[in-house]
């Protein structure tokens, strides 16, 4: 007889660096969900404690909005959920939630808004929920350099983690 433990997957997710001086999210709003943050706390900021305050369910549509603080440079913002509880984010778990252009170096605010497709094969329970907004020229990305875990230290903007039921 072999005992073999196992860490849980929601002990798994990657931590992504990010460079964020002036320009990072001040709010994420899903559902019940309205978190305004400070920018820029270390471009990533970890708000699973605060638990699940959204509930969805498998095959339901939910609105999201992220506002970024934004300066010169183009944004763009994404969210990944990792329906498949497997400890990290896809490309199959991205929704895009769009992108600006260049703003002329004044610092202002700007909302992202979407709609997140809960999948039928969803897997229940609490489930981890990651939103970036990036500010450069090349948008948040399902994968790759400016997806979910390289930060890529050139780009200014935040990641911020959350937990949704399904």
């Amino acid at each position: 007889l072999v005992n073999v433990s196992q860490t849980p997957f929601s002990t798994c997710y990657c931590t992504p660096t990010s460079t964020c001086t002036n320009e990072g999210i001040v709010n994420v709003t899903m559902g019940s969900l309205n978190n305004t943050s400070a920018m820029c706390s270390g471009g990533y900021s970890d708000f699973t404690s605060l638990g699940s305050q959204v509930s969805v369910v498998q095959g339901q549509q939910i609105a999201i909005s992220v506002t970024d603080t934004i300066n010169s440079n183009p944004s763009s913002a994404g969210v990944w959920i990792d329906y498949d509880h497997s400890g990290s984010f896809e490309a199959s778990e991205f929704t895009f939630l769009g992108s600006t252009t260049v703003f002329g170096g004044t610092q202002m605010p700007y909302t992202f808004t979407g709609t997140i497709n809960i999948p039928a094969s969803a897997l229940t329970g609490a489930t981890r929920m990651r939103v970036r907004g990036a500010n450069s020229s090349t948008p948040v990305a399902a994968s790759g350099s400016y997806g979910p875990c390289n930060g890529r230290t050139t780009v200014y903007g935040e990641n911020e983690d959350y937990l949704i039921t399904i």
